[in-house]
């Protein structure tokens, strides 16, 4: 493993893992992603990404789920009522699952961008990636408008004695003005490597 590897290894361990602070949500349940920084951290971006909308195939196959599910369960607790007594009031709690299923609506992709890391905050799932993990990225551009960013994660990882890199991906989806969120997270991955090369050198 060469030097720059050891020291992300290094930082990694120091951190108890790669994150930092776990985040807390706000009234909304919208992610505070202030919560999670670190001392010397700083948000450079923060923005949200176009709403997913229930269409394709995916789409298809949620919206063709929900009416099943609230057609039996409306099925079953009129049954479940017709035989008599209140054993059809369990079903009620199915019906309003389905109901909310067929008509929720997802909510927009958060992230932000800081001098450290990139955060996410995607259906519900926060996640975090420190840019000493990114060893490549690109941006491309929808017919909408809107923009993705989408860059290679790796970093090492140890099976008992033999040590190996996971590689992943990920991504900032559907942002507007996106050439120039990309220029922050380019030069912000840069500046950070630099960095970490920089306390090697000392």
């Amino acid at each position: 493993m060469d030097s720059l590897q050891q020291e992300i290894e290094r930082v990694r361990q120091q951190r108890g893992g790669f994150g930092g602070p776990s985040p807390r949500r706000n009234g909304n349940q919208k992610i505070d992603f202030n919560s999670s920084l670190e001392p010397g951290e700083v948000i450079l971006w923060e923005g949200e990404g176009k709403a997913p909308k229930n269409s394709g195939s995916s789409g298809c196959s949620q919206r063709f789920f929900a009416i099943f599910w609230l057609g039996f369960s409306i099925f079953w607790t009129v049954g479940a009522t017709a035989g008599g007594g209140l054993f059809g009031l369990f079903g009620v709690p199915f019906i309003l699952i389905g109901i909310v299923l067929l008509f929720r609506k997802d909510p927009k992709p958060h992230y932000a961008i800081t001098n450290m890391k990139v955060m996410s905050d995607v259906n519900g799932f926060f996640n975090t990636t420190p840019y000493e993990t990114i060893t490549s990225a690109r941006i491309q551009h929808d017919n909408d408008g809107t923009a993705d960013i989408y860059f290679t994660v790796e970093h090492p990882v140890s099976h008992s004695s033999q040590r190996d890199m996971y590689v992943a991906g990920g991504y900032i989806s559907k942002i507007q003005d996106g050439d120039r969120v990309y220029s922050i997270f380019e030069r912000a991955v840069f500046d950070r490597k630099k960095a970490i090369e920089n306390n090697l050198n000392q």
